[in-house]
């Protein structure tokens, strides 16, 4: 999941620092026609979050899997 930090008046950079202080991992990522440089970035991505759903596949089986 991208996330456009813009609106919230905060860098990619300092979201991602930010998350990381209260153990919340996730990227500094350019959101498409980003205007800040590559270093900063105006987005941050949690690929956690999109990605992995252990806990999803075990309910879609039901208990007997």
């Amino acid at each position: 999941m991208l996330i456009d930090t813009r609106s919230v008046n905060i860098t990619g950079k300092e979201a991602e620092h930010v998350l990381d202080s209260i153990g919340i991992t996730v990227n500094k990522n350019a959101i498409p026609f980003d205007p800040t440089s590559p270093f900063v970035t105006s987005g941050i991505q949690n690929w956690y979050t999109c990605c992995n759903f252990p806990w999803h596949e075990r309910r879609s089986y039901g208990s007997d899997r």
